[in-house]
């Protein structure tokens, strides 16, 4: 299985990498595949595409099993708009068998708002990773009800309230983030003096 792991990963977190290494022990999957969202996404403050894509293969070049796709950020500069999942994912299917999407359960419970939701559900497994301080009440999805066999809800206790939008406030504020943010994101980051809005 080949599990795709979208988001804006702005930056990347422990939390990410945490959350993908547990996904992938759990599944015995063969690899996470890390999508971060073009700039063109409707999510503010995002810094520049290529340096989030250089920051994700800081933080994954160590682990042979996490790659960095840049689909949506090519897609973006290409056509002018973001690509939606399941746009992404019949995009990935190309290069990549056996897809599945990992999600949080903050993204399961606003699922059935998403695009073509029906048909994504339909053609890809979707798996749901616990999240700290979040509802876990499953039965709460239509879309469950009517595609239970789609979902894997991972049973961990393996999670983190390590938030990207705490690092971007550290940052801001001059605080250390080590331990929030692998060494190598952090020097990176810090060198290059990237600038969080």
């Amino acid at each position: 299985m080949n599990i795709v792991y979208c988001g804006s990963f702005n930056p990347i977190t422990m939390a990410h990498l945490l959350m993908a290494q547990t996904t992938l022990n759990l599944l015995k999957a063969d690899r996470i595949i890390f999508v971060p969202a073009s700039s063109l996404y409707s999510k503010a403050g995002l810094i520049d595409d290529e340096e989030r894509v250089k920051i994700i293969n800081l933080a994954i070049e160590d682990n042979d099993r996490f790659v960095c796709s840049d689909i949506e950020i090519q897609y973006a500069r290409e056509n002018k708009r973001q690509l939606k999942t399941l746009e992404t994912l019949n995009l990935l299917k190309k290069e990549y068998d056996d897809l599945a999407l990992l999600i949080g359960m903050d993204n399961y419970h606003t699922l059935e708002e998403w695009y073509k939701v029906e048909e994504l559900v339909k053609n890809y497994k979707i798996i749901v990773y616990p999240r700290v301080g979040e509802n876990n009440d499953i039965e709460a999805c239509s879309l469950y009800q009517k595609y239970s066999k789609s979902f894997i809800f991972l049973d961990t206790t393996l999670t983190s309230n390590i938030s990207s939008s705490l690092v971007r406030d550290n940052y801001r504020q001059g605080i250390n983030n080590r331990y929030l943010v692998k060494d190598e994101v952090n020097d990176y980051i810090l060198q290059k003096e990237i600038k969080f809005l």
